[in-house]
C-alpha cells in the first residue's frame, strides 16, 4: 500500500492528479490524502480558538465532492482511502512532520498548472512538499495536446 499526497484547490482539475497518481503506480492500493494549505492564526484569540479554524467541508462545492465520488466508485479497487486535509504549517520541518505522520511514499504534483487560492487564507504548499525530502512526480494535466480547460467540469473528469 502507498501513501500518496496530492495538493488540492478544491477544483475538479486538480482532482486529475488522482488519475496520474493511480496510472503511476500500476496495481498498487493506494491511500491518497488531498492536501490544501491555509495560512495559520497566529493572533491569541486565532491561537485560543484552535477547533474554529476553517472548515474543510466549507471549501468544497458540492460539484468537488460528486467528482471525488465518483473518482471513489471508479477507482474502487485501487484507491483504499481517499481524504482530505488542511495543512496549517510555514515550515520545511513541520511540513516532514506533516508527511511523515501520514507516512508519505510519494507526492504527486502538477507540472503544467498552478493552484488557485480557495479563500484568503489559502497559502501555495508545493513549494514545501518539493523540499520536504519525499520522493515528488510531476504530471501533466494537458489532454490529447490541448491545455484542459480552466474550468474543467465533471464530466471532463469522467472522460479521462
Amino acid at each position: 500500500m502507498k501513501n500518496v499526497i496530492i495538493p488540492t484547490d478544491f477544483s475538479i482539475k486538480s482532482l486529475k492528479l488522482i488519475h496520474a497518481a493511480v496510472d503511476r503506480f500500476g496495481e498498487a492500493t493506494l491511500n491518497i490524502t488531498l492536501v490544501h494549505g491555509l495560512t495559520p492564526d497566529h493572533s491569541i484569540s486565532g491561537l485560543l480558538m484552535l477547533t474554529k479554524r476553517l472548515d474543510v467541508s466549507k471549501l468544497m462545492t458540492e460539484e468537488f465532492n460528486a467528482a471525488c465520488e465518483v473518482i471513489r466508485n471508479k477507482y474502487g479497487t485501487t484507491i483504499h482511502r481517499l481524504k482530505i486535509e488542511c495543512y496549517y504549517g510555514t515550515s520545511r520541518s513541520y511540513m516532514r512532520s506533516f508527511l511523515e505522520a501520514r507516512q508519505t511514499d510519494a507526492i504527486i504534483l502538477p507540472a503544467d498548472y498552478e493552484f488557485k487560492k480557495a479563500v484568503k487564507a489559502s497559502t501555495d504548499i508545493v513549494p514545501e512538499l518539493v523540499k520536504a525530502g519525499y520522493p515528488v512526480f510531476y504530471e501533466t494535466l494537458r489532454t490529447g495536446g490541448l491545455q484542459v480547460a480552466e474550468d474543467a467540469s465533471l464530466s471532463e473528469l469522467l472522460h479521462i
